[in-house]
């Protein structure tokens, strides 16, 4: 690969994972606020004696609308927090991502990663395939899919002109199976590397999966792959997108598709 290309391919490649890493939720329930607590893996709860869970009347630990555990709250001497009324104050704990043997579990997914490849171990949801050195990212997006669409395609747009590089942009792609809704695949090609941009609905969160591959040719369907080997939860994690009325923003997949014309030069 020539010095030109090799500084082609670094600019696109730092314009389309940039978009895709500045979109990355900051690990809240959609914000900063501290008040805000995100789900919690059932098996960081095995111990029932180092929580004091909230049960319904059969029995059963009581989730609250996140699929979280609710929890009653005690003070550093192990006292059950009360209100002014006196009734005992209930919390759910922060969300704490999680890697155990070969499984990883995020705010809207767990994976059980598949042979020859490992979890990152500085962050959750990176991947990396030891044999291909292929790289895989996967995020829960805090805003619309409205949002992600048109960041993601104005560039496509900045990028399909670029001298030396391949790219693509499909909408409705049912590779991924029918729970994945308006799946949206965006790919950047130079020589025999290629980047796919995976932009989808499942159980009302929107996810963005960056497969990052060193085999053009086997990148799609390996890319599927991993897509397939992804369980995603039922649960939506982020509150609303307002507009800056207030008012909730409907997510309506757009019905007119943006041309799917691959350009290169």
């Amino acid at each position: 690969m020539n010095k030109k290309l090799i500084a082609v391919m670094l600019i696109a490649t730092l314009l389309f994972v940039g978009v895709f890493a500045a979109c990355n939720n900051n690990g809240s329930n959609g914000d900063n606020n501290e008040d805000e607590y995100t789900y919690t893996p059932p098996e960081l709860y095995l111990d029932d004696d180092a929580y004091h869970f909230v049960t319904e009347e059969d029995g059963a630990r009581a989730l609250n609308e996140f699929g979280e555990y609710i929890v009653f709250a005690t003070d550093e001497k192990g006292k059950f927090k009360v209100d002014e009324d006196g009734d005992r104050v209930t919390v759910v704990e922060p969300f704490q991502a999680y890697s155990k043997d070969n499984m990883v579990e995020d705010y809207g997914y767990k994976i059980t990663v598949p042979e020859n490849w490992v979890a990152a171990e500085d962050r959750i949801g990176g991947f990396r395939n030891t044999v291909t050195n292929d790289t895989v990212t996967i995020t829960v997006y805090d805003k619309s899919y409205q949002d992600a669409y048109e960041s993601n395609f104005k560039t496509y747009e900045d990028l399909k002109a670029t001298e030396g590089l391949t790219v693509t942009w499909e909408e409705n792609v049912q590779d991924l199976g029918a729970e994945c809704e308006g799946v949206i695949r965006f790919t950047l090609k130079l020589e025999n590397k290629m980047n796919v941009l995976y932009i989808f609905r499942n159980h009302g969160n929107i996810y963005k999966i960056l497969y990052e591959s060193n085999n053009a040719t086997a990148a799609v369907s390996d890319s599927v792959a991993i897509c397939k080997a992804i369980s995603y939860k039922p649960f939506d994690y982020f509150e609303p997108v307002t507009d800056e009325n207030g008012k909730e923003v409907t997510d309506v997949f757009l019905t007119q598709p943006h041309s799917t014309e691959a350009a290169s030069e």
